[in-house]
């Protein structure tokens, strides 16, 4: 097997040179989608780049001052600026007008200070937004105006997150083209460049993914192995359902290496602990309405009705599954701007082809059974733990369909169908010019997905 890999020198057969390759069109995409995305226009980026600001103070806590509000003083200014293109938002025929971009380059900083709620996004631990922090401190340094800090947050979140991808890729042993398609969707580097904290979150999770597929059966995993998941799950304390991933080395390791990974299963613990008994205790605001909608109804209503929530879930995915699918792979803007149509589907074959190259063999060993079914059941316990918390929190009480999911909640949790995939290096030596012709074409694809996405949003905002 050695020989035929070392022997054969394929454009894309190493993974280090599919990375940099990812690398390098990654950091394409987020230039194009900083160019041809207007300020704020990602979901709920004004609330996230308000949340940072006030991390980068040192606040690091909301307040919550009723119960189903939380936020903070900020500048009055920054806020309607981070709003000005709100109208545009679900109105596909309007365009960013030259007043409308005078106006939201103004300064931003000046006038008075006031409170505003960002309970969606009050109660995100201070590490979801480093990018967004170390941009608002340059632009203060440099006395940027709000959106000149904007695009500089949102370069140095992409910068961070393609680059977490690109060391993923490069550490993947398992689906590696897979992920790399994953990474490369128009949905997956549109959140890259956004002030959001699902930037951090999805190459978070394509890392820890990466990591899990080093775990072998020759040696035992090293510290770094460990620590280094460990700290990818500690980012997921930002969306609680991801944490059921941090039992999964536990479940695929061999049982003589069992207790080693409890140490990554220790960290995003404690550090869940600790932000549950500050941050979320002190600044978490329940969604409360007039409409119908109580966390503490739907959780009474849970309880009271067990075996009615998976009719409903199974009815949701029903009627949204083809909106969630299009969602998943790119929705962009407010979820508002659609790719071709042919775009879609050409993305549902290109996966359907590399699930089924990289699918598991039939007969296999014990451990590669244990390691397929696990994974598979951890996926399905985070899908369902999604579900679960969007029926509690933003879904009118005991109703029968889900109000709020986003294909975009999806991405994290695909990224770990790798680590059920079959290894890299056996398709390399079984199937080697298969394996170089489908990763010419994930490239491809990848260059495809930035084009697209640039193309998309240049049509949806500008004249």
């Amino acid at each position: 097997m050695k020989r035929i890999i070392s022997t054969s020198r394929p454009l894309y057969h190493n993974c280090r040179k599919t990375a940099i390759i990812y690398l390098l069109i990654g950091l394409s995409a987020i230039l194009g989608n900083i160019w041809f995305s207007p300020i704020s226009v990602i979901p709920d980026e004004p609330n996230h780049f308000a949340r940072a600001l006030q991390i980068s103070e040192g606040k690091f806590y909301s307040k919550r001052v009723a119960p189903t509000d939380s936020g903070g003083d900020f500048p009055a200014e920054m806020m309607r600026v981070l709003h000005a293109y709100d109208d545009i938002n679900f109105h596909a025929e309007k365009r960013i007008t030259p007043e409308l971009l005078t106006y939201a380059k103004q300064n931003g900083w000046g006038g008075p200070v006031e409170y505003f709620g960002i309970a969606n996004t009050a109660v995100n631990p201070p590490w979801s937004y480093p990018g967004v922090v170390v941009g608002i401190w340059l632009g203060k340094i440099f006395h940027f105006s709000v959106f000149t800090t904007f695009m500089l947050a949102r370069a140095l979140t992409g910068l961070l997150a393609v680059t977490l991808t690109a060391f993923a890729i490069a550490l993947c042993r398992r689906g590696t083209l897979f992920l790399v398609a994953l990474a490369s969707m128009p949905m997956t580097l549109h959140l890259f460049a956004s002030c959001s904290q699902d930037a951090l979150l999805i190459s978070a999770a394509f890392m820890a993914a990466a990591l899990l597929t080093r775990q072998g059966l020759d040696e035992p995993p090293s510290w770094a192995l460990i620590c280094g998941a460990g700290l990818c799950f500690a980012a997921f304390v930002g969306k609680p359902p991801m944490l059921v991933f941090a039992i999964l080395p536990l479940l695929i390791t061999p049982l003589i290496w069992f207790w080693r990974w409890f140490v990554s299963l220790a960290i995003p613990f404690v550090v869940s602990i600790g932000w549950a008994l500050t941050g979320i205790r002190w600044g978490k605001a329940a969604y409360e309405s007039s409409a119908g909608m109580s966390e503490h109804g739907q959780i009474q209503f849970l309880l009271h009705h067990p075996l009615q929530f998976p009719g409903t879930m199974l009815r949701t995915f029903y009627l949204q599954g083809q909106h969630l699918s299009e969602q998943f792979i790119g929705v962009l803007g407010w979820l508002d701007t659609f790719l071709p149509r042919a775009f879609y589907v050409a993305s549902v074959l290109f996966a359907l082809i590399l699930l089924t190259f990289y699918l598991p063999k039939v007969r296999q060993a014990a451990h590669e059974r244990r390691r397929v079914v696990m994974t598979l059941a951890v996926m399905v316990c985070a899908t369902i733990l999604v579900c679960i918390s969007l029926y509690i929190i933003w879904t009118i009480v005991g109703q029968d369909e889900i109000i709020g999911l986003q294909g975009r909640y999806f991405i994290p949790i695909a990224a770990f169908l790798i680590v059920a995939m079959r290894p890299d290096t056996a398709l390399m030596a079984a199937r080697p010019a298969r394996y170089r012709l489908w990763n010419v074409v994930t490239v491809g694809y990848a260059l495809s997905s930035t084009v697209t996405m640039a193309w998309s949003l240049d049509v949806r905002y500008w004249p």
